[in-house]
């Protein structure tokens, strides 16, 4: 086992943070809460007028924390985000609802979850020990609802 130890979860905003319609994810402020009391959030999102509709997840995910980026290259994101020292090898998860950046993200030696919604992401970060580990996916969806 490794002895590094994640320290950092880097979100992409659209799809993961931000609904189509640009509201919040469903149970994601209340996920970003819990998770914020023990590592460091940061958001990348691709459009800077999306950054003011994160007020649902303030003050858990402050604005100095939030990168613009181009994530239509996946491969020049993760470049910038490593070089960059927003993304470290062992230390951060990169969340996205897109496959194809997550696959590329593990590629670079990152560490990547797969976001199908909130109750998945918990458990998925459960595994990672990152908060307790809740395998039902129903009773993780029950938890976050009580945690609002």
């Amino acid at each position: 086992m490794s002895d590094q130890r994640i320290t950092r979860l880097v979100f992409c905003v659209e799809g993961v943070l931000l609904a189509d319609d640009g509201s919040p994810v469903d149970a994601m402020p209340a996920l970003l809460a819990e998770l914020a009391r023990t590592v460091e959030l940061r958001a990348v999102a691709t459009d800077p007028s999306r950054l003011p509709t994160l007020d649902a997840y303030r003050p858990s995910l402050s604005p100095e924390y939030m990168t613009i980026a181009d994530t239509r290259d996946p491969s020049a994101l993760f470049d910038s985000l490593i070089l960059d020292r927003i993304m470290l090898p062992g230390h951060a998860i990169w969340i996205d609802q897109n496959p194809h950046r997550a696959m590329i993200a593990i590629r670079r030696g990152l560490d990547a979850a797969l976001f199908e919604d909130a109750p998945r992401l918990y458990r998925d970060l459960g595994l990672w020990g990152l908060v307790p580990l809740i395998p039902d996916k129903v009773a993780a969806r029950a938890y976050l609802r009580k945690a609002r």
